[in-house]
Order: C-alpha cells, then sequence, then structure tokens
C-alpha cells in the first residue's frame, strides 16, 4: 500500500505492538494490506473500508490514518523498500558470520560472540533479565556519538558537582530514590542484574548519592550481578574502590568517548585490581575503529575480561557534516538507523583477534541484538505500565531517514 509516498507492506516480524488489539475496521484494513498489491494507493483502502461500514468518508479517511500512523510506530506497518535494504545488509553480515568458524552464534543468529563466554552483564542483557537504572544525563563531556547529546556543543554539561539525585529513570518513567525501591521490589523476579547509567554516573555528587543506592541493591538482592558505565574520567582508585565496596562487579569504559586517552587507558588498567568483570564498550563509529586499531597493545594490556563493539545508532541529533563520514545508512526493522559500515568494522576487529589470539571475548552488540533483547523488556514494560512505549521510539526514531540516504555517500 502506497501512504505518504510510501510503500508499506505487514511486519512479519513485529515484537513492539504490545496488547495490540484493533477493532473491526482495524482488522479489516490490516487484511486488505495483507491481501493487496504493494502498489495499491491508501485513498483504495478507504473505498474499501467505506464499502463496508457506513461512516462518512471525512471521519473514515482521519480515523483511518490515525490507526496506520499508530501501526507504524508499532512496526505493525514497515517501509517495504527499507526492509528490502536491511535484509540485504543482514545477509551480508550473515555471509562474514559463517566465515569465521570461531565464532559463535546464538538467540537464533541475532547474537555473535567470539571467545568462551560472555560477562555476566551481558549474559544477563541477552536474555532480558538486567534492570537499568538512569541517575542522569549529567556528563564531563559532550560525545558526538551521545544519544543525549551528541552533535550539539551546546548541549555541554560541564563537569559540576550536583547537589541533589532527585530521580532515576527505570523502565522508562522517572522514580524518587525511595520510589525506585518499591517499584523494583514489586517486579524483582524478572531481573538477575543492574546496569547503572547515565550521563555519568561517577560525576562528584552522582556517585556521593548513587552509591547508597548501589549499596541498598546489593544487600537486599545480593546474588543480583551490578555493573556501571563510565567514560573514565573520575574512575580514580579511590573512587573505583568505593564503587566495588558498595558492590559494582563489572565496569565498562567507553575509550571512544576519551579518544582512547592514554592517561584513562591506565585508569582502566588500575580497574583491575578492583572489578571482577573489565569490559571496553565503544560504538563502531570510524573514528572509534581507528582509535581501537592504534590503541589495541595498550588496551588488552589493561588485562580486560571483553570487548562490546556496538553498532552505532543514529538519532537525530547526530546528522550534519560529521555524520558523513560513516558512509551510507539503513534502518534495522524500519526504524533502528545506523551506518551500514558501523558492523563491519566490528567484523574486521573479530578478524584480527582471530589471526592474533587476543586474549579477550568480543562481542558483536548490533543492533538486530539490541532489538531481540529489549523485545523481552518491552514485553515487561507494557504488562506493568499498560502499554507505554519503550524508549527506541522517543529516542532513536527516525521518520525523515530517507531524504538523508540521499545526500550521503554509498558505502
Amino acid at each position: 500500500m502506497i501512504y505518504n509516498g510510501r510503500r508499506y507492506v505487514i511486519s512479519s516480524w513485529s515484537f513492539r505492538s504490545g496488547h495490540f488489539e484493533p477493532n473491526a475496521v482495524g482488522r479489516d484494513a490490516l487484511a486488505w494490506i495483507t491481501a493487496s498489491d504493494t502498489g495499491k494507493p491508501f485513498e483504495a483502502l478507504v473505498d474499501h473500508l467505506g464499502s463496508m461500514y457506513d461512516v462518512d468518508r471525512t471521519t473514515l479517511t482521519n480515523d483511518v490514518r490515525a490507526f496506520l500512523d499508530d501501526c507504524i510506530a508499532r512496526d505493525i506497518l514497515v517501509n517495504a523498500d527499507q526492509e528490502a535494504e536491511s535484509r540485504e545488509v543482514l545477509r551480508e553480515i550473515r555471509s562474514i558470520q559463517k566465515s569465521i568458524p570461531e565464532l559463535t552464534i546464538a538467540g537464533f543468529g541475532h547474537l555473535a560472540w567470539l571467545g568462551k563466554e560472555m560477562v555476566p552483564g551481558c549474559q544477563s542483557c541477552t536474555r532480558g533479565k538486567w534492570a537499568v537504572f538512569s541517575v542522569g544525563v549529567a556528563c564531563n563531556l559532550s560525545c558526538w556519538f551521545c544519544p543525549y547529546t551528541g552533535g550539539a556543543e551546546k548541549q555541554r554539561l560541564d563537569a559540576k558537582e550536583t547537589d541533589s539525585l532527585e530521580e532515576i529513570r527505570f523502565m522508562g518513567l522517572r522514580f524518587s530514590p525511595d520510589e525506585l525501591k518499591f517499584q523494583f521490589s514489586l517486579i524483582h523476579d524478572q531481573y538477575n542484574a543492574f546496569a547503572w547509567v547515565g550521563g555519568e554516573p561517577m560525576m562528584p555528587g552522582v556517585l556521593d548519592q548513587t552509591l547508597p543506592l548501589i549499596a541498598y541493591f546489593r544487600e537486599t538482592y545480593p546474588s543480583y550481578h551490578q555493573w556501571m558505565y563510565t567514560n573514565g574520567g573520575y574512575a580514580t582508585s579511590e573512587n573505583m574502590k568505593r564503587l566495588r565496596d558498595a558492590g559494582i562487579r563489572e565496569l565498562r569504559f567507553n575509550l571512544a568517548a576519551v579518544d582512547y586517552s592514554p592517561k584513562v587507558i591506565d585508569r582502566m588498567k588500575e580497574a583491575r585490581r578492583f572489578f571482577d568483570y573489565l569490559v571496553l564498550e565503544v560504538p563502531m563509529t570510524k573514528r572509534s575503529y581507528e582509535g581501537l586499531l592504534a590503541n589495541t597493545g595498550r588496551i588488552l594490556d589493561t588485562g580486560l575480561d571483553q570487548m562490546n563493539l556496538a553498532e552505532f545508532i543514529v538519532g537525530k541529533n547526530h546528522f550534519g557534516e560529521r555524520l558523513k563520514e560513516e558512509g551510507k545508512l539503513y534502518n534495522y526493522k524500519g526504524f533502528i538507523c545506523s551506518p551500514v559500515q558501523s558492523r563491519r568494522y566490528t567484523y574486521d576487529i573479530i578478524r584480527r583477534a582471530v589471526e592474533d589470539r587476543w586474549p579477550v571475548v568480543i562481542n558483536d552488540c548490533s543492533n538486530e541484538l539490541k532489538y531481540y533483547k529489549l523485545s523481552i523488556q518491552e514485553n515487561k514494560r507494557v504488562s506493568i505500565f499498560q502499554g507505554r512505549r519503550g524508549y527506541w521510539n522517543n529516542t532513536y526514531a527516525l521518520a525523515d531517514i530517507d531524504g538523508h540516504n540521499e545526500s550521503l555517500p554509498a558505502v
């Protein structure tokens, strides 16, 4: 069906529909779209429904438009051309994966990693058993690739002490510390791990107020694994010791945020003394890939357990001259936008690791992996909050990606 100038088809892989129960008109609309030629216009759908229901055409047209827009937001309807492009990108990745016999493939093809066993945080994450607690967007940096402040220097958040940590974001909503404890107690059996994220959660003030919460969850749920993400700017020996004593067992450094600073790599090496698990987690952009290759020896010398190479997710705040160096973009599942080259960088790193026998696990933290695990979290969210949708739609969705693709160089 042609709608708003684009061809749409029914998604065969939508996990985000939640409690989607269309009425009779909606069911008939979807049935017509399924059975009809993709070249038929939206007006033909209205004609079809008008012959079945006694509703004036203007009202019917408006109602059907609202219904289709909701179906697109829920990924029930997807752009047919983008879907075909996405499948082509995935075919290339599957071919690369098959050419690396040392690679472990799991999750019906959605998960792939090199090495024996992923760290506990990733094991929990890939099973949808992790809870993410965000202590705010306050940060000492303004990284271009950041989903919060990326590409917007005017949004730089200076490294100043935070007076109070009033809210923590969990399950897409904001809670006071006491509300968070109570909310989590109601659904704790659905999880076995917590991830603490920012902004930069080790910033002065933020860390001071986060430590008691980490300790509370360690004492209340002693078998649950806790980890934290940092850019390393405040990863001093004192702060890392405090984190370990509070209950953090795994620390993840985003070295791309600091351009692979030797000083932060040294701090990462020092972190090996404090934590059971040490991880590098970076988005696979062109500069991040080049920085990783230029500093491989020093990074491996830290004794880290794992590299998480994340497919770079493009948001509206990333568009500009800098994005052009990432090459052609594509949409996974019709709405998660990334450079085609991003996972190619990941598998180039993996090939080098195989050839040179790097003593580290490497995880292809891809969009399909994120979609796979977040679909589990989405089902939890829907069942608890009665239909609220996940953060993908608010943070990353890109309605006008086609126009931007035309101005970007092909890879």
